[in-house]
């Protein structure tokens, strides 16, 4: 099967996720994320020019999740229901 490029970049962003969690932004090395995400380290340089924008990239996403949690909340028909679904 043939990883695509969103592949990728996704399997690197849950990586950064993971290691920035783990370590702490400011401690969290590309290298460390590169090696979570098992691809070389050139190749992050391919999909996050710094280690800002891998930042950018996972704040993205959990505003994203906090998004969706959200709607799933507002169409739940009661505080009992949403808190079950999740």
């Amino acid at each position: 099967m043939l990883k695509t490029k969103a592949d990728s970049r996704t399997r690197l962003l849950r990586a950064a996720e993971k290691t920035t969690y783990l370590y702490g932004f400011g401690s969290a090395s590309i290298a460390d994320i590169a090696k979570v995400a098992r691809v070389p380290l050139g190749n992050v340089y391919y999909y996050f020019k710094t280690k800002d924008e891998i930042g950018g990239a996972i704040v993205e996403l959990r505003i994203s999740r906090f998004k969706n949690l959200l709607q799933d909340i507002s169409k739940a028909s009661s505080p009992r229901s949403a808190s079950a679904d999740l």
